[in-house]
């Protein structure tokens, strides 16, 4: 949990919280990735924070990406985007790497919705 906190970044004036955790991560740890599973939610104690997302970099090459949001925020609608699924707030998708690609996709996405909600 101390490595996926010391990536957190705050994007959309606060409102969405992203975190990773790299391969060597793992490595250096010895967690497992089931160990993963709950950990998304620790940014979302962040007053501010409507959405988050955390990328997690698999042996293959890929990256899945766990999404939480809001009431507001229907995270299922940007996963299913990229081929993933879920609930309204509790979603996910695996995503092609690198990780910043990936970052950088899901952040597109999340601020257009972002956009489309504030201009209601």
């Amino acid at each position: 949990m101390a490595v996926m906190l010391n990536t957190l970044e705050l994007h959309l004036d606060g409102r969405f919280a992203t975190q990773y955790l790299r391969q060597v991560d793992f490595e250096q740890t010895g967690a497992a990735y089931k160990d993963t599973e709950n950990l998304i939610d620790e940014c979302r104690r962040i007053s501010a924070v409507e959405a988050a997302a955390l990328f997690v970099e698999l042996p293959d090459g890929r990256v899945r990406c766990s999404l939480r949001g809001s009431r507001t925020i229907d995270v299922r609608e940007i996963a299913a985007k990229f081929g993933g699924g879920g609930h309204t707030t509790a979603a996910g998708a695996h995503l092609p790497g690198p990780l910043q690609k990936a970052k950088e996709l899901i952040l597109a996405e999340m601020t257009q919705h972002f956009k489309r909600l504030d201009s209601k």
